[in-house]
């Protein structure tokens, strides 16, 4: 990438700033930047942010790294309820796709018993086989 680690606390601020940057003029470098972070500091960026990640390394066939971020998302305790929700539900069908089966389950329950009222919670029962 374009970009240098930089060492003590402040590196962490400057490759977040990097990766909203990139993902403005190009995502694919954002996603670069954003992995190269991952594996020096082993934290997520704001969950905006990680949800945009996610789709450009869904896309790019990262899924591995994509459910990560989804994740992390879920995870963020400053994520807006909105955002969670939506991770929420991806990352269980991410996992899905993965064919980890039993940990998609139990975050579909997650999905369904934490946001009842949400537009995708059809589909989630769909995938348990409720109703």
């Amino acid at each position: 990438t374009k970009f240098t680690a930089v060492g003590g606390g402040e590196g962490d601020v400057y490759y977040g700033h990097a990766v909203r940057a990139a993902l403005k003029t190009s995502p694919k470098d954002a996603a670069a930047i954003f992995k190269e972070y991952y594996k020096k500091y082993l934290k997520a960026v704001d969950a905006v942010t990680m949800q945009r990640l996610a789709g450009i390394l869904y896309r790019g066939k990262d899924i591995e790294f994509a459910s990560r971020c989804l994740e992390m998302c879920v995870d963020a305790k400053d994520a807006a309820p909105d955002v969670k929700e939506r991770a929420l539900f991806q990352y269980a069908a991410m996992l899905d796709e993965m064919g980890h089966k039993d940990a998609a389950q139990g975050y579909y329950e997650r999905f369904i018993k934490d946001y009842p009222n949400s537009v995708a919670i059809a589909k989630a029962k769909a995938r348990l086989g409720l109703k």
